[in-house]
């Protein structure tokens, strides 16, 4: 699954744009970790396999996998937004693949659907008894506020992505001082 170039459409930028810049104002409050975007290449399972999700949030403990071109290892979250076409790469490809990799947290954002699901790697018992690490997914709270559990205290309103004009940066930061406001 090497690092390949793919069209995108214009929501697909605005909502990476959006969803990295509401990461960045969020972790510029609580310096949990960095957020890198796409084209930024994560090398998972072996030398052999690599890609690049639209966002990744990299925890600072785990900082070290960070390089200056690549990601040694795998992100605490991964985001993707689906393009055009790419629906059955996001949802199945990837999906496997960043699971398999042991990625703690998985965003997938379809504008094309108005869907976003979430989702989080917890063991289950397979049917031979064995624990596995299999996605299992985040519903959203009563408000439709996804919330995450490895960006402690990030929430995000779902239907923020659908709307006709996404967020300014000013509202942004209002959105980050309600989020820390629910926190405290």
């Amino acid at each position: 699954m090497g690092v390949a170039m793919q069209l995108t459409s214009v929501i697909h930028q605005r909502i990476v744009l959006f969803v990295s810049v509401l990461l960045n104002v969020y972790l510029e409050q609580r310096p949990l970790g960095t957020v890198v975007m796409a084209p930024f290449a994560m090398q998972i399972l072996d030398a052999e396999q690599s890609g690049s999700p639209d966002v990744m949030f990299i925890r600072a403990q785990n900082a070290g996998l960070l390089k200056a071109t690549l990601l040694e290892g795998v992100p605490d979250v991964a985001i993707e937004v689906v393009s055009m076409g790419s629906t059955a790469i996001d949802r199945g490809t990837k999906f496997l693949t960043y699971e398999a990799a042991g990625i703690p947290e998985y965003w997938l954002i379809d504008p094309e659907r108005d869907d976003a699901l979430f989702y989080h790697l917890i063991a289950v018992k397979n049917d031979e008894g064995i624990y596995e690490l299999r996605y299992r997914r985040i519903e959203l709270d009563a408000n439709g506020d996804f919330q995450s559990i490895e960006i402690s205290g990030f929430r995000l309103h779902v239907e923020m992505l659908w709307a006709d004009k996404l967020p300014t940066t000013s509202q942004i930061i209002e959105i980050v001082r309600v989020m820390l406001d629910i926190r405290n």
